[in-house]
């Protein structure tokens, strides 16, 4: 699941949950933060306890400069996209460039 995120910090403990409800064997969620400019991140950082993993994400749109890729420790099947804005379809294409 693809959640791209732009000052989302208010609702994204619901879609947690939302997602956590989900009955999927094999399950994934890529939370991708476009440049926000509230508190989204630091919201992902204390819901999720974020570490960061040593992997940059190249992609071909030069409109995102710079990403940085975490995952959960306490949900190790969802990562998060931090990137500067783009807009939705550049953070839907982050987000595509790491599932599996």
């Amino acid at each position: 699941m693809l959640i791209p995120a732009f000052n989302e910090g208010l609702v994204l403990l619901q879609c947690l949950e939302s997602w956590q409800r989900l009955n999927y064997d094999n399950k994934e969620a890529i939370f991708i933060n476009d440049g926000s400019t509230d508190n989204t991140m630091n919201v992902l950082h204390e819901l999720l306890d974020l570490l960061k993993v040593e992997k940059e994400i190249t992609l071909d749109n030069s409109s995102i400069n710079f990403s940085r890729l975490f995952q959960s420790k306490n949900f190790p099947q969802i990562y998060v996209i931090d990137q500067l804005n783009g807009g939705k379809s550049a953070a839907l294409n982050a987000g595509i460039s790491i599932a599996t």
